[in-house]
């Protein structure tokens, strides 16, 4: 006798029908999302990546990961375009993959809200720029998602996995802890000790240093270069802006005469003020000077150690900044279009009529607490809290998971932030949106009733 309640094959031509239906959807979705931010959205760390990426040589200070798969992705079209579509393409895979599965599994209603999340203003805002940030979150994103809900039962698909979450920790140097939570995702069973699962998580971590080194050192060769020089020159002028006496580099001060007065031009939340928008002249960093950086470094140790309440205050008004708190509005996708270097580039600026609806949406939003940092920090922190309860429990230990990598991948940002910029908390976002998911999918199932199965 069959044990469920309907006829199965109807039963699955009725759920066949819907995901075609659905596929068709999210694929109008990703069309009407290519021509909205067409050509891709750049900013000035885009177009620094496009030249290296077209001339295959690269600075640490952008990770060379994503320029390099730029470069492997040039041959299908010169500019942002082939970029472009693999990020939409990523993106509206994800939801797609769990709209099926909470609609396979009979969530209907978990399966459409799923489905509409996919145009949510804080996760559609930045599909279409070409970031790093963007390139961090997506894939990890999609390494979650099959880890979680589409667990791999081969070592091919877990590895693959891994190279997937190693390229999204390639391209943000911020990513160094929080991709240690997603390894154990990806390697753990229920049938595994936590004691052997930490054991491979270590050896893969270990591997994903050795990876780098190999991609670094011998096949992209980037020039050396301080990432954090800016964000030494921030906290320079941070601690000279809450009373204390910054030590100023001698090579600094030697390329630029005005550099006390420069640094004056301090803001709290973003180190354009200084770097880009000083009106006594943009501060020159040699960031490929090696002992230019020894001497920026020694500076800022001194600096720090020699005024550590003006640091505490200057990292505090970050911070605040940082999470929008007490602000009006949060950061929301503006497209900026930067004529001279998109000329020099050869990648056009005028963008066609779907841009403005694609640019209406988020910014309809801009005030409500989801476009806010803040929002977010607290998912986190309500799903670490949750995670740990629960932590006896797979879905409890998936929670954790995600909520520790959501922790770790932000708290570098509150030391060694230089901009308050809403970008960074986009890893975060799709943390929260999956635990919260995860969530609904446990209480979903305990609220189901239970098949009633006919004698045999």
């Amino acid at each position: 006798m069959n044990d469920t309640p309907f006829p199965l094959p109807e039963k699955a031509k009725r759920d066949r029908r819907a995901i075609l239906a659905a596929f068709a959807g999210f694929v109008f979705l990703a069309i009407l999302s290519w021509f909205g931010f067409y050509p891709g959205t750049m900013s000035p760390d885009s177009y620094e990546q496009y030249e290296q990426a077209k001339s295959f040589r690269f600075d640490e200070h952008h990770p060379p990961a994503m320029a390099a798969l730029w470069n492997f992705l040039l041959p299908l079209k010169n500019g942002p375009q082939p970029m472009l579509l693999l990020q939409v393409g990523l993106y509206f895979t994800c939801w797609f993959l769990l709209f099926k599965k909470f609609w396979s599994d009979g969530q209907h209603r978990l399966a459409v809200a799923v489905g509409l999340c996919s145009l949510a203003p804080f996760c559609l805002n930045f599909v279409g720029v070409i970031w790093k940030d963007v390139h961090n979150a997506l894939p990890w994103f999609f390494v979650s998602i099959i880890a979680i809900f589409f667990p791999p039962k081969r070592r091919l698909s877990s590895a693959l996995l891994l190279v997937a979450l190693w390229y999204g920790w390639m391209v943000r140097g911020n990513a160094i802890l929080a991709v240690l939570p997603l390894i154990f995702l990806v390697l753990h069973r229920k049938e595994r000790k936590l004691i052997t699962t930490g054991g491979m998580v270590a050896i893969v971590f270990a591997l994903f240093f050795v990876g780098k080194t190999i991609v670094h050192d011998v096949i992209l060769k980037p020039s050396h270069s301080d990432p954090y020089s800016r964000a030494m020159v921030h906290d320079l002028a941070g601690i000279a802006h809450y009373g204390g006496e910054p030590i100023l580099p001698p090579t600094l001060v030697s390329d630029n005469p005005d550099l006390k007065r420069q640094l004056s031009h301090y803001e709290a939340g973003d180190i354009k003020s200084i770097l880009f928008e000083n009106p006594d002249g943009n501060i020159v960093l040699q960031k490929s000077d090696p002992v230019a950086m020894v001497d920026l470094r020694s500076a800022w140790l001194a600096s720090v150690t020699g005024n550590p309440l003006a640091y505490a205050q200057h990292r505090l008004a970050f911070s605040l900044d940082f999470i929008h708190l007490f602000r009006g509005r949060g950061y929301y996708l503006r497209e900026i279009h930067f004529s001279k270097p998109a000329k020099e580039a050869g990648v056009p600026t005028a963008y066609p009529t779907p841009s403005r609806i694609i640019q209406a949406w988020p910014l309809f939003w801009e005030r409500w607490p989801f476009m806010q940092g803040w929002f977010w920090v607290m998912g986190l922190l309500g799903l670490g809290f949750l995670g740990f309860r629960l932590r006896a429990v797979p879905d409890g230990q998936k929670i954790l998971a995600l909520s520790s990598s959501g922790i770790l991948y932000l708290g570098p940002h509150f030391v060694f932030g230089q901009a308050a910029d809403f970008r960074y908390f986009y890893w975060a976002i799709f943390c929260v949106i999956l635990g919260a998911i995860i969530l609904l999918a446990r209480r979903s199932r305990k609220r189901a009733p239970e098949t009633i199965q006919s004698p045999s």
